[in-house]
This record gives structure tokens, C-alpha cells and sequence, in this order.
């Protein structure tokens, strides 16, 4: 399988797919550990489980279902044009 960023146009539109998911995914990771009636706890005092963390984490598992992912010779391709732009000198190697 292919990496999303090398695919055609029409199999980038099929695994767009797993993004229709993500309010779903993040509703249920967002309300999962209130419906815990076994421990004695106040889960709205829990301060990991924000609904930003929620849909964050949604779209990080679209995103690796989808097979989007970076090389690390993309991501220096990447820093190193971001650096040049800003006029830093560094090289990676």
C-alpha cells in the first residue's frame, strides 16, 4: 500500500473516508471514562480528557488508517526549506 501523499487523486478520495469518523471517534473517546459508574472519582475534574485532546487523538487514528505518514527524508525536506525561508543557517545530517 502506498503512502497517502503518493496516491492518485482517486485513491486519496476513498481514504478520506476515515474522516468522516472523527466526530464520532472523538464524541465516544470525550464521554467514555464519564460512563465508568465503578469508580468513585469526578471524571469532570480529570484535566487529561478535554474534548481538544478527544479530537485530536480522532484525527491522529484517521490520519494513520489513511496511511499519512512522513518519511524522515520528508521531514527534513520540510525543516530544512522552513529554515532557509526564515534564513537560518543549519544543516541537518
Amino acid at each position: 500500500m502506498r503512502k497517502f501523499q503518493n496516491c492518485p487523486w482517486y485513491v486519496k478520495f476513498w481514504r478520506y473516508r476515515w474522516y468522516l469518523l472523527i466526530p464520532l471517534d472523538a464524541i465516544i473517546m470525550y464521554f467514555t471514562p464519564w460512563t465508568d459508574v465503578d469508580s468513585g472519582e469526578n471524571k469532570l475534574d480529570d484535566t487529561w480528557n478535554t474534548w481538544e485532546q478527544s479530537w485530536s487523538i480522532s484525527i491522529g487514528l484517521a490520519q494513520c488508517k489513511m496511511k499519512w505518514f512522513y518519511s524522515t527524508e520528508d521531514v527534513k525536506k520540510q525543516l530544512i526549506h522552513k529554515f532557509k525561508k526564515k534564513k537560518f543557517l543549519i544543516t541537518l545530517k
